[in-house]
């Protein structure tokens, strides 16, 4: 009866039965990151101390980690001199669930060729909910941009026609994204293709915003190198190394899981018999490539641009600046982050080929993608926290009023937060 009735819905109903649907998701994976809400590593230590030291014009423009990083300066604003300071965790958590939930709410209302039913929205909808490695992005703002590229790759495909205010919020969109972190800015020459194949004002409006957010963060960037902080972004993977992570990250683990055995396999040939990482390194780097090949043929010329594109800009420029050496990715721990937004267009190219083309490639997409959902639905599962690990904010709180020099501890583990005096709050 419940099931006959859903499918007499409107589809607007049905619309936003999903919406309340994936808000459940999201909260109920730990419902305690809203009832005793946490900062989470340089969302805290960084962010969040710079902004309640300092004034909001100074916050605002303030670069931390060698980028600008928009988003995460208003949302610490917002925390640090909005509200008590018991609740400014609880701020910064809601303003990573708005971003966290806006991917979703483009797929639902917005207009794509490339997820044109209902069955298609709910399908990449439950990639965004449950592909692995959505663990280290859930809820926290120190993760935005990653969402945020995933915005700009949705915003890409997407062909909502004629509706001057849905642009306008759309270039807004882009704007915040492409001045939250580089990672969106990797997109920016699939939008000066789109703008040059089809030459209209919206296109033309939304890869000049790219182009000018991409300039700024270069600016910010080539100012933090030349800087005295020393850093290890940018060093190139060898081709043998980039095919390792990319089969280990975008492949392996989507499909397995956190499985650590290969990720450790290959961690000791590269220190112990590098020769033979090599081999097995170009061996997957081929297998990759003719992996994305006979996925490329089967997708229609604009989708290989747009997702393939997408895909490889993020996976591979993610990589690239990614801090440290290079090798640290080769663990399935390090680095996950990088990945959510390039294996979610990654896995979406399964639907499209597996929905429209028949034959045995196709349906082997098709079975992965099926087996990708499930893998990430029981990763899901398995991270649900029944009791929180975090300190309590409000604790934590409570012992720095008591003492001005106490650090409140956040998480992870052996991270603090250093509370100097707020100029604001011993204004007269």
């Amino acid at each position: 009866m419940i099931s006959t009735n859903f499918f007499r819905l409107t589809d607007s109903s049905k619309k936003w039965f999903l919406f309340l649907g994936a808000v459940l998701v999201i909260c109920l994976r730990d419902y305690h990151l809203l009832t005793d809400a946490r900062f989470w590593a340089e969302e805290g230590k960084l962010y969040f101390a710079y902004a309640f030291s300092h004034s909001i014009w100074e916050t605002l423009f303030k670069a931390h980690l060698g980028y600008y990083s928009l988003f995460n300066n208003i949302s610490m604003i917002l925390a640090a001199k909005t509200v008590p300071l018991e609740y400014a965790s609880l701020v910064a958590t809601l303003c990573a669930l708005l971003i966290q939930l806006i991917p979703i709410m483009i797929i639902i209302w917005g207009k794509s060729l490339y997820w044109d039913t209902l069955h298609k929205k709910t399908v990449v909808i439950l990639l965004i909910l449950f592909i692995s490695f959505t663990d280290e992005v859930w809820l926290n703002t120190i993760a935005s941009q990653f969402h945020f590229s995933l915005i700009a790759f949705l915003i890409l495909c997407d062909e909502s026609k004629g509706r001057i205010v849905r642009n306008i919020i759309y270039g807004f969109l882009l704007l915040l994204s492409g001045l939250t972190g580089p990672v969106s800015c990797f997109l920016t020459p699939l939008y000066i293709y789109k703008a040059i194949k089809f030459r209209n004002w919206r296109n033309i409006f939304y890869s000049t915003i790219m182009i000018v957010c991409a300039v700024i963060q270069f600016c910010v960037i080539l100012k933090y190198f030349n800087s005295d902080i020393k850093t290890a972004r940018g060093s190139w993977p060898e081709p043998a190394l980039l095919g390792a992570i990319l089969f280990n990250k975008s492949f392996l683990a989507l499909f397995l899981g956190y499985t650590t055995k290969v990720s450790d396999l290959l961690r000791s040939l590269y220190t112990t018999n590098y020769l033979l990482f090599c081999i097995v390194g170009y061996s997957l780097f081929l297998f990759f490539g003719w992996f994305l090949f006979n996925i490329a043929k089967r997708l229609k010329s604009e989708a290989r641009v747009y997702f393939l594109g997408s895909f490889l800009a993020l996976a591979v420029l993610s990589s690239l600046s990614a801090v440290g050496h290079k090798t640290i990715l080769l663990s399935i721990d390090n680095g996950r982050r990088y990945f959510y937004a390039p294996n979610i267009i990654f896995l979406t190219t399964f639907l499209l080929i597996s929905s429209e083309v028949k034959d045995r490639f196709s349906k082997a997409l098709g079975v992965l993608l099926v087996i990708g959902i499930i893998t990430g639905g029981i990763l899901y599962i398995r991270t649900i926290e029944l009791k929180k690990e975090w300190p309590s904010w409000r604790s934590e709180v409570k012992k720095y009023r008591e003492d001005s020099l106490y650090k409140p501890k956040i998480w992870p583990d052996g991270w603090e937060v250093a509370l100097e005096t707020n100029p604001e709050s011993v204004k007269d």
